[in-house]
């Protein structure tokens, strides 16, 4: 895997993992969106542009969509935050897909 591609590879756990992470990702029941923004992963209008969705999907998918357009090291906050709240499966799915990826050569 090239650097270009290690630099990205998250935004593709992420987009693999889209379907997984509207099902159990939890955004209203603890503080993701909080700790995202206290560690400067989320910026105001981010976080206002995530909490403002209606449902907790909605909620996610726009999660989803800001994460994939965030660097590798937001992405690693990102799975820190996720220990922090408690959502400890959700970053070992996260963390075993990317290892499934590596050994496919993906």
């Amino acid at each position: 895997m090239s650097a270009f591609d290690n630099k990205f590879a998250h935004r593709k756990m992420i987009r693999h993992s889209s379907v997984n992470l509207l099902e159990e990702l939890d955004v209203r029941n603890s503080d993701l969106i909080d700790v995202l923004y206290q560690e400067n992963v989320l910026n105001p209008q981010e976080k206002e542009s995530i909490s403002c969705k209606r449902t907790t999907k909605e909620q996610i998918q726009e999660l989803v969509n800001v994460l994939q357009r965030k660097t590798i090291d937001c992405y690693h906050k990102f799975l820190d935050a996720l220990d922090r709240t408690e959502q400890h499966h959700i970053r070992e799915m996260l963390c075993g897909s990317a290892n499934r990826d590596q050994g496919r050569g993906n």
